[in-house]
């Protein structure tokens, strides 16, 4: 197809994967999918088989799976605004269709037609497997509803599908927009070479070469909570990461509680007293009190021995700072539970660093892999979406 969004061959071209393009590509795979549909609703009961049912269904929409899901990787690897501002126009027309395949009565009865006939007893057990999971999913998404209540459950869903996608956007960006400039190498006492050649390099790639730039990205942050002496710093980072999301034209706080009321008006909807018991009805934990009593007796169990480490730990920094043995700060925690590990067991994680230089990891996790699982894997030259990610071939 002319569309790259579109395009079915195994290479991606990634380069040509650009935000121009997936408003087209949406809609025209949009139609593509409500033609399939269509053709499904039009099966008559007597002519009804798996494959013109279930399992012309599960290909119906191939096209909009190929095109939104890549669009929703760039969303994740590689976000930009011209990019967000194409995912957000397209995001309602995806949203509504999507919930209208659940909530299609005429689709609804075919489907369940078929499954009540005796053709579906005659079926492998992979088919059945799949007739009964695709059943499960149109009456937990709202099938068996009444025409009111699906189209109230249609207004949620759209309403949901953009304050989560406005949730993560706000997550990204409030993480992003954070950064710290270091200019004096002193404060920076305690941290790793590697940590510390990756901020100057940080800093380089930003125009401000001869400081050290560290962001809320976990590889950047973290060592400073594990390794900094300078205590204001490992403050004002674990502050910092503590914002996420909280503050200024990011804060969620207002979005959580209506995506919270939206789900419990959906689990109601569905029959269910909470939006936990919906989501987990087919999970190994049934319903929300079940997870909640997981959660309990875990605490149980734990506790005890946690306050136990805890109270080692402050008695350790105590010890070493001849000072009295009180609660430790959020901030210092990592710190001195990595120098007390040092200490206890003589092992420093950063003198493993020059055994494992990537290639060679890489190469061990491949090799055990091919054992396990009987397969070859091996690099191959093929176009991605960054110069640093690789493309692997597993045969």
């Amino acid at each position: 197809m002319s569309n790259p969004f579109l395009a079915t061959d195994f290479h991606i071209q990634w380069s040509t994967l650009t935000p121009d393009h997936i408003k087209e590509a949406i809609t025209s795979a949009i139609e593509t999918g409500k033609k399939n549909i269509e053709t499904i609703k039009a099966t008559p009961p007597a002519e009804a088989t798996f494959e013109n049912t279930f399992a012309a269904l599960e290909t119906s929409t191939d096209d909009l799976d190929r095109a939104w899901g890549r669009v929703n990787h760039l969303d994740s690897v590689a976000n930009s605004d011209d990019l967000r501002t194409a995912l957000n126009e397209t995001l309602p027309l995806v949203s509504e269709f999507t919930s209208s395949i659940s909530l299609d009565d005429q689709l609804w009865q075919v489907l369940k037609s078929f499954s009540q006939s005796p053709a579906a007893q005659t079926l492998s057990p992979i088919q059945k497997r799949y007739l009964e999971e695709t059943c499960h999913d149109f009456t937990s998404a709202g099938a068996d509803l009444d025409s009111d209540s699906k189209k109230r459950m249609f207004e949620i869903n759209a309403e949901l599908a953009k304050l989560t996608q406005k949730f993560s956007e706000n997550v990204l960006d409030s993480t992003n927009e954070w950064e710290l400039y270091i200019d004096d190498e002193n404060q920076l006492s305690g941290l790793p070479e590697s940590a510390k050649t990756a901020a100057a390099e940080s800093a380089k790639s930003k125009g401000q070469e001869g400081k050290w730039r560290f962001t809320l990205q976990v590889t950047s942050f973290f060592p400073v909570l594990q390794h900094a002496d300078n205590d204001a710093l490992r403050q004002q980072v674990w502050e910092a990461n503590g914002t996420i999301g909280r503050e200024g034209k990011h804060d969620n706080t207002q979005l959580i509680w209506q995506i919270i009321e939206l789900r419990t008006e959906k689990a109601t909807l569905l029959g269910h007293e909470n939006f936990s018991d919906h989501i987990l009805q087919r999970r190994m934990a049934k319903n929300g009190q079940t997870a909640l009593n997981f959660t309990h007796d875990l605490h149980a169990k734990i506790k005890d021995q946690f306050d136990e480490e805890i109270q080692t730990l402050q008695d350790y920094k105590a010890s070493k700072t001849n000072s009295p043995s009180t609660p430790l700060n959020p901030w210092d925690v990592s710190y001195w539970a990595e120098k007390q590990r040092k200490e206890l067991f003589d092992f420093d994680t950063e003198q493993l660093r020059p055994y494992f230089p990537v290639d060679k990891v890489m190469d061990g996790l491949f090799t055990l892999t091919s054992k396990l699982f009987n397969i070859k894997i091996s690099s191959a030259e093929a176009e991605t979406w960054h110069p640093e990610v690789n493309f692997y071939q597993i045969h």
